[in-house]
């Protein structure tokens, strides 16, 4: 699981690192890179109580960079079924659209 969580811990860093120096794929790549932050939220909550502090810890720094580089949408980019909520990163865009994605959801 350790490792799992390093592998998905480094994907949702550089993502970030797109999203901050404008983030230029399309809505459909965006939102496969925000799935990531799901499967960290996941590996988070299956962690034994004793783990769990830290990993929230460690996510709190790259959620605040992922926050400060996007907007809120009153709009999730998902939908999820009856019953379950999207996660906070789910409405939220970059500050800096370009490319495919600032067509994507300028088409929204």
């Amino acid at each position: 699981m350790e490792r799992d969580w390093d592998t998905y811990v480094g994907k949702w860093k550089v993502f970030i690192s797109q999203v901050e120096t404008g983030y230029k794929y399309s809505i459909y790549d965006y939102t496969n890179d925000l799935s990531a932050r799901d499967i960290l939220e996941e590996l988070t909550e299956k962690a034994p109580p004793e783990q769990q502090a830290g990993m929230k810890a460690a996510l709190q720094t790259a959620d605040r960079c992922f926050q400060s580089a996007t907007n809120h949408t009153e709009q999730p980019l998902t939908v999820k079924p009856q019953g379950q909520t999207a996660g906070w990163w789910w409405s939220r865009i970059p500050k800096k659209l370009e490319g495919e994605l600032q067509e994507d959801i300028a088409s929204l």
